[in-house]
């Protein structure tokens, strides 16, 4: 990551439990990593990228139940005090859904009683080819937005690597670290009830008018 000592001074200025700012991945189109977690069809807890256009670029921001890459992220001590180990660890679902430690830390925050802030000021760059931030995506999308956006996955992982990768994550499936897998798995349950209790739907306060705005500009279909 590349980031500048201003942005680690605007994070701190908010004297808030959990902070960050806001990085994208690395790779096209070089989305946000902002995503909610909530409950999918089968009551099963997932993760919903949040749709670009629908928060701003401005000023600091909250999202109900929202989690975001830890690339750039501040946290009080008592945070980190208050959780019980493993603080960062993988799992597959039982799909088969690679989940990786973000979305397990972030959930592991949120068990605390913590909500996170969200800065979208300081500029930060993930490191790729290039150096990669929000203005990437944007420029992205103006790009895109006559052709049709393009799907960009990476392919070059093969079966048998991906099979391996998947051997090491905790959860569902079988993990070298069986108390790891255990302490996960309790996790997610806890979460899982937790949100059972409450709607479990997106906190993002649009209008229908611009739920469809959002999808038709970024090809992400919006949680209600």
């Amino acid at each position: 990551m590349v980031w500048s000592p201003d942005a680690v001074l605007t994070l701190l200025s908010h004297d808030k439990p959990a902070v960050s700012a806001l990085v994208t991945k690395k790779g096209p189109p070089f989305s946000v990593t902002l995503f909610q977690i909530m409950l999918d069809d089968n009551n099963e807890l997932n993760t919903y990228e949040v749709p670009f256009g629908s928060f701003p670029l401005d000023k600091p921001f909250e999202l109900e139940k929202a989690g975001i890459g830890t690339a750039f992220m501040l946290l009080k001590r008592e945070v980190i005090e208050k959780m019980e180990p493993p603080w960062f660890a993988g799992f597959a679902t039982k799909k088969g859904q690679l989940k990786g430690t973000d979305f397990l830390f972030c959930i592991k925050v949120m068990e605390q009683g913590y909500d996170f802030l969200f800065d979208p000021r300081p500029k930060v760059y993930h490191i790729g080819k290039c150096y990669y931030g929000v203005e990437d995506h944007i420029a992205y999308l103006e790009h895109s937005e006559n052709g049709g956006q393009k799907a960009c996955q990476f392919s070059s992982i093969d079966a048998t690597s991906v099979g391996k990768y998947k051997s090491s994550f905790a959860g569902p499936q079988p993990s070298r670290i069986p108390e790891v897998a255990s302490a996960v798995a309790q996790g997610l349950e806890s979460f899982r009830q937790r949100l059972s209790k409450t709607d479990g739907k997106s906190s993002l306060s649009l209008s229908e008018d611009d739920l469809m705005r959002v999808q038709k500009k970024t090809g992400i279909e919006v949680p209600r």
